[in-house]
């Protein structure tokens, strides 16, 4: 006979709530499942024995397999509820016993009793996983489940038995704890409420033998990881140590070889905290080289060069420290053995900055130089532009002088012999000298027209670049001939530009007509990508030698206006061409 008694737990669960209801209906069904391995069990029995010819005490097997299933995973169980839960180990439990089922079909086919006993006992392991009700046998002889167990029940005079799961509150089971009694008897309420302390009890040495064994393992775990993060950490040291040395080398290397000089240098105070001097703490190789000193390293910057307070540089590191801004400055260095020009950089570092020094003597004397050359071109273009203009005024009053004054002046010789009385004494004498007044007059018109043009070109507003160059080349032809030749000329030039460019190719026309003794003179203008090529070659005797050493004075000129155009003039000689 076999009862099964549930203990008054400690704390009643909410299984009154609607909530638990499907829950409950679903752990009840657990017993079911239970019942029947175990009624299953025996009624098979028999026809185990019959179908795979085995004898009863063999059969008896069977009950052992079911029964020895509970005995050996009762702490498993536990554990595995402790520590993943009770609905997990419910879950492991059914399937446990689902695949005791299905290994039934196998051990038929097979006809293997081996087999047979092995599927039951998965099945039986999923059942212990699920069923923590206590089992009360009052009498071993009168209940079934005790059949393959009576021998060893007899030896050790056991004739009841109850059985009670041990768990905590609402926790997992642990294990089991029986009690065996030498004669037959069912236990009293006292006797059950013992049985629910002891069984608690157990449960909470239970679980704090398995608390230790966990903290053991915890602790285990824990040294074993900070053992595994000191190696970590010690090989991470060595390796940034090595990072570390040579990035210093490196810097070290880049320190020393640098054209600039370099030097470290920290604050010193006084007591009321102002600075007072700066100690040099390093010092690079181009430091050393230009100074000529090795043993700066630990002397004050102010004392080993009174000079800078003079300069003010020492203002400048103090204002770098004081206020962390760089500061920056290009000095002459005229004492203490020096006589250069510098360019300082001071960028605060802690308690006092990093100083970097470049002697840009070269450079300023250089910059000195270009100034130099500079105001002296501006001086010859000055020079030369006041030449060309004294030159144009010469060139127009000698045009005044010699051309239109003279024809003026004859007609005003002409002029006094008209006159009424000479029209009526000699009439042919008045007609000769009326002749010779209107073309000494047309001659005087013609002149103007030439002066004026000569000053601005007609041609040249009206009809562009192109026509007024054509037009000096048809007014130059005689014993030169001038070919003028254009490309890319397609629109009109800014005025200033064609007047400059008209005015440059008058004049090397002009000087090639009056000095080059040429026979053909050929004039090219190109316009490309912005820019104006204007090339003059002739067949004459080439340039004189201070003409095309940039002494003559005529090619000075048109250097210097190409010069304000910002282009550039070139002169070749060769007798020729």
């Amino acid at each position: 006979m076999q009862t099964t008694t549930s203990l008054p737990p400690t704390t009643l669960p909410p299984f009154t709530e609607r909530r638990y209801v499907l829950t409950l209906i679903f752990v009840v069904s657990l017993f079911m499942l239970w019942g029947v391995g175990v009624t299953m069990g025996d009624i098979l029995n028999k026809h185990f024995q019959e179908v795979l010819h085995v004898s009863k005490a063999d059969s008896a097997l069977v009950q052992l397999s079911i029964f020895g299933a509970y005995f050996i995973m009762g702490l498993p169980a536990g554990w595995f509820m402790k520590r993943f839960g009770y609905q997990k180990g419910v879950l492991l439990g059914l399937g446990l016993y689902a695949a005791g089922a299905f290994l039934m079909v196998p051990a038929a086919n097979a006809l293997s009793f081996g087999y047979l006993r092995l599927a039951l006992f998965v099945l039986a392991c999923g059942l212990a996983m699920h069923t923590g009700q206590p089992v009360i046998t009052p009498d071993v002889l009168e209940d079934p489940l005790w059949g393959p167990f009576l021998a060893l029940a007899e030896r050790h005079n056991i004739r009841g038995c109850w059985s009670i799961p041990v768990r905590t509150t609402g926790g997992p089971v642990l294990g089991t704890l029986s009690m065996y009694f030498a004669t037959p008897r069912n236990p009293s309420e006292r006797e059950l409420e013992m049985m629910g302390i002891l069984s608690h009890a157990a449960a909470i040495i239970m679980a704090r033998f398995n608390e230790l064994q966990e903290r053991a393992g915890f602790e285990r775990t824990l040294r074993d990881t900070e053992a595994r993060h000191r190696m970590e950490l010690e090989q991470e040291v060595r390796t940034r140590t090595a990072e570390l040395r040579d990035s210093h080398s490196q810097v070290k290397s880049v320190f020393d070889t640098t054209l600039i000089q370099l030097s470290i240098l920290k604050a010193e105070r006084n007591q009321q905290g102002a600075i007072t001097d700066f100690r040099i703490l390093l010092v690079n190789k181009e430091l050393q080289r230009e100074t000529g000193r090795t043993d700066l390293v630990g002397r004050l910057y102010a004392r080993e060069y009174p000079a800078i307070v003079e300069t003010g540089i020492f203002d400048l590191i103090v204002k770098a420290v004081e206020t962390g801004i760089p500061q920056s400055l290009e000095y002459h260095f005229p004492m203490e053995g020096f006589d250069k020009w510098y360019s300082c950089m001071f960028v605060k570092f802690e308690d006092g900055v990093v100083a970097s020094n470049l002697d840009i003597t070269e450079r300023r004397l250089a910059d000195r130089k270009i100034k130099e050359l500079e105001a002296q071109q501006q001086r010859e273009i000055v020079r030369a532009t006041f030449n060309a203009l004294e030159d144009e005024r010469h060139r127009f009053a000698d045009s005044l002088h010699h051309g239109l004054g003279q024809v003026l002046y004859g007609v005003s010789m002409s002029l006094a012999k008209l006159s009424l009385k000479k029209a009526a004494t000699d009439p042919k004498e008045y007609a000769d000298a009326h002749l010779y007044t209107e073309k000494l007059l047309n001659q005087a018109i013609h002149d103007a027209r030439n002066i004026s043009h000569e000053l601005m070109p007609m041609a040249l507003h009206d009809h562009g670049l192109k026509v007024a160059i054509e037009n000096i080349c048809a007014q130059m032809s005689g014993t030169t001939k001038f070919v003028a030749r254009f490309e890319g000329l397609t629109g009109k030039l800014e005025q200033y530009a064609s007047l400059a460019i008209y005015r440059i190719a008058q004049e090397l026309i002009t000087n090639v007509s009056k000095h080059a003794h040429a026979t053909v003179c050929t004039v090219n203008l190109e316009v490309k990508a912005g820019l104006v090529n204007l090339c003059v070659s002739d067949n004459g005797i080439g340039l004189p030698e201070d003409d095309v050493s940039a002494a003559g004075i005529g090619l000075a000129t048109i250097r210097n206006k190409v010069k304000l155009l910002h282009g550039t003039f070139e002169a070749q000689s060769r007798a020729g061409g």
